[in-house]
């Protein structure tokens, strides 16, 4: 592995710690209706870059107060942010690479970065982290939930980051990894592939949060045969590889273990791409499972959910952590996700008690 500026993880790490308070569901009863206004996408010709000159001849700040030394280099300017918040303050920028106009999880991912900016603005707005502001907005790329536009995006930003705060997509993020490796960049994904849980195949670079979609099945599987009744047939409906692949992993692990021996696994894709969820919906209503556990994106939840309860089907839905968006609500498969689904996710909805949920409120 290259350290072409060694403390470039250490304070990345540092600073990206902060981004698991983006994460707030649980597995919930009633979706929320909580509706999350979609930003502007980021103007992807136009850059602010850092101080150039000072990448690999780097100067060092004291920070006692942090009780430490922070580097000039790599994402880190002595130069104050664009619009900052503390125009005497240095900045620290972080890059996202998501999904934020026509891909399958744009609904989902929009919110997400917008929360994380909120989040930033908060940090910058106490004061920044040890005389530096962040900046997440100059190299945020929307990169459409294709693992081309990805790498080429990440080739782009490279230069003038020092960590990334949000790659979208296992796929994507692993097209760059090796890069990610070679230039010690860390990133938090906006996915939840077990494969992150070993280094082989991270590189010690992801910082993930929450669980796997593969644990997230057991889970889920475990509390839905706890409130629902035993469980004699399943059906696992997802995106091939690493996230239905994953999540129909777990389900079918779960039924080794508590003896149900009718699992049904139904890939599918994208609508961008299928067309449309009919051939699931045939195959579910064939299979006749008592539920359903769905890794997908919210457009195909909807009508999933919604062509099946009206057709008839009577069993009920498990969805893994990306398959919601609180707009669903709003939409025609509304009265059957209210109904008969239930959203998994590691952490609590906005209605938790936990101390984390509870600071996040106070601070609004």
């Amino acid at each position: 592995m290259s350290h072409r500026t060694t403390p470039r993880r250490l304070l990345a790490a540092a600073a990206a710690t902060g981004l698991i308070l983006s994460a707030c569901t649980a597995v919930e009863e009633d979706p929320t209706e909580e509706e999350t206004t979609a930003p502007e996408a980021p103007d992807e010709g136009e850059e602010t870059s850092p101080d150039d000159g000072s990448d690999e001849t780097a100067a060092e700040t004291e920070t006692p107060e942090a009780g430490g030394e922070i580097t000039i280099g790599d994402g880190v300017t002595e130069e104050a942010c664009p619009e900052a918040v503390n125009p005497d303050n240095g900045c620290i920028y972080l890059g996202v690479l998501s999904d934020l106009t026509e891909g399958p999880f744009a609904a989902l991912a929009v919110p997400i970065t917008d929360a994380q900016r909120a989040y930033w603005a908060q940090v910058n707005e106490a004061g920044g982290i040890a005389g530096f502001d962040v900046d997440i907005d100059t190299y945020t790329r929307d990169t459409k939930y294709q693992a081309a536009e990805h790498a080429a995006a990440y080739q782009q930003i490279e230069p003038n980051i020092l960590a990334i705060a949000q790659s979208l997509g296992t796929v994507n993020t692993e097209s760059v990894l090796d890069d990610m490796d070679a230039n010690d960049i860390v990133a938090v994904p906006a996915s939840w592939w077990s494969g992150y849980a070993f280094s082989e195949n991270d590189h010690g670079l992801i910082m993930e949060t929450g669980y796997s979609y593969c644990i997230e099945a057991m889970v889920g599987l475990d509390w839905f045969s706890e409130n629902h009744g035993e469980v004699g047939a399943v059906a696992a409906v997802g995106y091939p590889g690493d996230y239905g692949g994953d999540s129909a992993a777990g389900a079918t692990l779960w039924a080794e273990a508590n003896g149900v021996e009718n699992v049904t696994v139904i890939p599918t894709g994208p609508n961008q791409i299928t067309g449309g969820q009919d051939a699931v919906v045939s195959a579910v209503m064939a299979a006749q499972p008592d539920v359903v556990l769905l890794a997908v994106g919210p457009a195909e939840n909807a009508e999933i959910v919604g062509k099946l309860a009206a057709g008839g089907f009577t069993g009920r839905f498990l969805g893994s952590l990306p398959t919601w968006n609180p707009a669903l609500l709003d939409s025609a498969a509304a009265p059957a996700l209210i109904g008969l689904y239930n959203h998994l996710a590691p952490t609590e909805q906005w209605d938790g008690t936990s101390a984390g949920v509870e600071a996040m409120k106070e601070s609004l």
